[in-house]
This record gives C-alpha cells, sequence and structure tokens, in this order.
C-alpha cells in the first residue's frame, strides 16, 4: 500500500510538466510517446518501473487527444475523424456489457478499455492534427533510430546472456513475442525498400532482424518470415503488373518474374533453414547450428501449439503449459459452455486482466478459467468479450489492412509505394499476431504506437484518394519518400 501510495504521488507530479509539454508542442509530445514506448526495457533494467514510461505514453496521449478534441470541436467547429470507430466500438461495447452482467467491476473494465483504447486515441490525435513536413521528418527519423539500436543491444546480450527470449533490446524485458514482432515490423519496410530500389545493403539489414529474432530464441520466425514475405511479394508482383499506374506492365512484370522471385525465395529459403539450425529447441540436438531436421520440425511444431495441460512442474518450478491452439479452443469451450449470452459477449472485459493494480497476476486466466500459456490475442477477447468482441476486434485490424492495400494500389511514387507496402506488412503482423500467436501486440504498447502513427498517414492519402471533401487548407498531401502531410498555411 505504501509503495503503491509513492507511485501515485510520482505520477501525479509527472503529470503537471507532461501536460505543458503536450499542450505547447504536438509533435514533442509524440516523440515522447514514442521514444518511451520504446525504453521500458532499458528503464526497467536500471530499476525504473514499468509503470512510469507507461504512464508518460499512455497520460501524453490522453492530453493530445482532448487537446484535438477542444480544437477541432470548439475552436474550429470541425467534425472529429475517427476512422474504424465502428467495429472498435462494437468490441469494446461487447466487453463492457458482459461485464456488466457478470458483475465484474468497474476498475477492471477500465483497464480493458484502456488496453483496447490506449493508442487508439494517438491514431484520432494523428488523423486529426496537421503537422508539418520537418515534423513528420523528425519522428520518422527517431522511429527509424529506435529500431536501429535494438540491433547492438541485441548483440550485446548474445554475447553476455546468449540465445534467450527475455531481454528485448530496450523495448522490453520479458515480453518475448516482442523478439518475432518488431522484427517482422522491420522487414517488412525493408523488403519493401529492397524490391523497389534493389539496394543490397537492405538484405543485409534484413538478416540483421531475422537474426534479432533468432536471438531471442523465437520459433515463429520459422513461419512467420516466410507467410509475410510471401503475401508482400504477391501483392508487388500484382501491383505492378496490373496497378492502375503502372505503364510499363510488361518490363516491370518481367524484371518481378525473374530477379525479384529469385531474390525473395532465396530470403525465405535461408531464413527457413539459419532459424532451424540456430535454435537450439528446433532439432533433435538442442544446441546452436545442430542438424537440420525438418521431420522434428513440423512434429514440434504440431505438438507444441496443440498440447493440453500438464500437471507436473518443470525444472523452472513452472506449470506445465497448452500450445496456443489448444488455448484458442478451450478458450471457445469455456463461452460456449457458460451459455449463449456468454458465448456472443463473453464473461467480462477485464476479468483475466494481468495488472499487479488489480491485485492479479501473470496467472489470472489459470486461476479463473484452467487456462495456463501465451494467450493469443483472439482467444484473450473471446473470454472477455465472447465471439461478438473478438470478430469485431478482427474486422478493425482488417479494415486498416484494407486501407494500406487500396493506398499501396493507387500510389505513384516509388517512395509512396515503399511507405503503402510496408505498411501493409506491418498491418499482417498485427493481424497474424492477434488471430494466432500473442497479446502483445494489444496490450503491451511498444509497436502500437508505430502501428498507429503509419496506419494515420495511409489514412490521410486514403481521404484524399477515397472521400469527396471540400477544398479547405487542413490537409495537403505532398508526394515524397514516404507520408508527407503539410498544412497550406
Amino acid at each position: 500500500m505504501t509503495m503503491n501510495l509513492l507511485f501515485c504521488s510520482l505520477l501525479t507530479l509527472l503529470s503537471l510538466p507532461l501536460t505543458v509539454v503536450a499542450l505547447w508542442s504536438t509533435t514533442i509530445a509524440l516523440g515522447l510517446v514514442i521514444f518511451f514506448s520504446f525504453s521500458m526495457g532499458t528503464l526497467e533494467f536500471v530499476g525504473i518501473p514499468q509503470i512510469f514510461p507507461k504512464f508518460i505514453a499512455e497520460f501524453l496521449t490522453l492530453v493530445l487527444f482532448l487537446k484535438v478534441v477542444y480544437c477541432r470541436v470548439f475552436r474550429d467547429h470541425k467534425p472529429i475523424n475517427t476512422f474504424g470507430i465502428a467495429p472498435l466500438a462494437m468490441a469494446v461495447t461487447a466487453g463492457i456489457f458482459s461485464g456488466l452482467t457478470h458483475g465484474v467491476g468497474i476498475p477492471p473494465m477500465i483497464f480493458f478499455l484502456r488496453d483496447l483504447l490506449k493508442f487508439y486515441l494517438l491514431f484520432i490525435v494523428l488523423i486529426n492534427s496537421d503537422l508539418l513536413r520537418r515534423e513528420i521528418a523528425t519522428l520518422c527519423t527517431l522511429i527509424v533510430a529506435l529500431f536501429a539500436i535494438q540491433l547492438p543491444v541485441s548483440w550485446l546480450k548474445l554475447a553476455t546472456h546468449g540465445f534467450d527470449e527475455w531481454w528485448i533490446g530496450t523495448v522490453h524485458l520479458n515480453a518475448g513475442g516482442l523478439s518475432v514482432l518488431l522484427a517482422l515490423f522491420a522487414v517488412s519496410f525493408l523488403i519493401a525498400f529492397f524490391w523497389y530500389t534493389q539496394k543490397m545493403f537492405l538484405l543485409i539489414l534484413i538478416a540483421f532482424f531475422i537474426g534479432f529474432s533468432i536471438i531471442g530464441e523465437k520459433r515463429a520466425t520459422l513461419f512467420f518470415v516466410p507467410m509475410l514475405l510471401f503475401f508482400q511479394f504477391v501483392l508487388f508482383v500484382c501491383r505492378e503488373r496490373y496497378g492502375n499506374h503502372s505503364r510499363s506492365r510488361r518490363r516491370t512484370g518481367n524484371m518481378v518474374s525473374i530477379r525479384m522471385l529469385g531474390v525473395t525465395f532465396a530470403i525465405i529459403i535461408l531464413a527457413f533453414y539459419f532459424v532451424a539450425r540456430t535454435i537450439p529447441s528446433l532439432h533433435p540436438g538442442k544446441k546452436v547450428w545442430g542438424s537440420f531436421n525438418i521431420s522434428h520440425i513440423i512434429t514440434l511444431t504440431v505438438k507444441y501449439n496443440t498440447r493440453d495441460q500438464v500437471d507436473i512442474v518443470n525444472k523452472k518450478g513452472e506449470r506445465g503449459k497448452m500450445g496456443r491452439f489448444r488455448i484458442t479452443e478451450e478458450a471457445f469451450k469455456r463461452i460456449w459452455n457458460a451459455g449463449f449470452t456468454t458465448t456472443l459477449f463473453g464473461f467480462g472485459g477485464g476479468v483475466i486482466n494481468e495488472s499487479y493494480l488489480l491485485g492479479n497476476d501473470k496467472n489470472i486466466t489459470f486461476e479463473k478459467f484452467g487456462i495456463l500459456g501465451k494467450i493469443p490475442g483472439f482467444a484473450w477477447m473471446l473470454l472477455q468479450a465472447g465471439i461478438v468482441g473478438a470478430i469485431c476486434l478482427f474486422f478493425f485490424l482488417a479494415r486498416m489492412l484494407g486501407m494500406a492495400i487500396r493506398v499501396y494500389w493507387t500510389e505513384t511514387t516509388t517512395g509512396g509505394k515503399i511507405f503503402a507496402l510496408g505498411a501493409v506488412g506491418s498491418n499482417l503482423v498485427f493481424i497474424i499476431d492477434y488471430l494466432i500467436y500473442s497479446k502483445v501486440s494489444l496490450t503491451v504498447g511498444v509497436l502500437t504506437p508505430i502501428f498507429f502513427f503509419v496506419n494515420a498517414f495511409l489514412y490521410k492519402k486514403w481521404k484524399q484518394q477515397y472521400v469527396k471533401t471540400t477544398p479547405s487548407k487542413e490537409l495537403s498531401y505532398t508526394p515524397s519518400p514516404g507520408p508527407v502531410i503539410e498544412t497550406t498555411e
């Protein structure tokens, strides 16, 4: 109680200067949100609890949102753009409705709202703000730098701790899924850059980020990298052959079919081979650079993802965990057996929130439902908001992906196509994570601000292309290597 009171006092003291910063400069506040989202691991390593960087990022987002509401509604008398709000609002409503009917309590439901909305508010801020070219360039440079610094930090980890799921760059100490998700996020943009520029140093960077995931000992790299590259490559081929603005489709199509096809499949095959040999658990010898055994990989993958609850305690003192596919199956069984209403709307938003502020821990899902393991986001939503909430949240992510694909298909500049194709990949990463892998992209708050940053500027381009608007000084798009939004003042 004393420690919580101390934390609350310190956070209250922080709120005043943070409010001043957000009101004074939107760009600086956005930069701080991104910086502290990527610094949780480093700060925790030096003894600063995660609650402080999380509070800074989320509090600044809230103040920026209130600032935008005031400026748009009360000062300029304009409506607020709320792209994607319908499916997200339905998911939230399902969780709140079931929370009220199951007596979950107000605090857990507030934490449920926080998990789903905290950085969507950042998206609202970005799509309703006018940022100059230099401001966007500054934020993009910061993002690139924060991604780049993960590589030397991972090499330091390899030299001092070897291959391990914990200590994920500067971003986190124990959210192991970030090792593969952060790498995939970076690779999605790097491969798009390579396909349009053919610069060889990009292949080296792709190899480094795949290595980042390997150092984190993430077996999912074996399947997610080929899945991501294949989807992006198919879209790249279709766009360059059949896109609305392709003037030399035959020449471009030949280039794509021969050179890029060969390079892409070489990346996929080499990535699969090196991941399979360097992660110890992926071969019978259980050592780095062991044998390449496809049969063992298939058997291990099926068993790992479909295994049932194991009652024995392992060497680390942990109870055996279910596989991810089994967890999704069990989550559906729990809501199905609880009746029609619970099947539709779940057991209540926040019912399995792990925050220690609620008196819970990471075993809360096991304590309430007998499910222990790394729960995918879809199963996480099933338990809290039922089929309605889980599907609505999927539709929200799918709508973002659809917007990215439409922008990519109609973009004419090379820089714009690179950015849009990279955004397609990053959206796919979030959907894969949500459906079958983890809830990290939803709840941890490391990649989520970047995800919404990317989609916010795609939205502004999409709005120009697909929504009829009257001329105003609100937005003006200037083609450039990446998204550029400028005021016309």
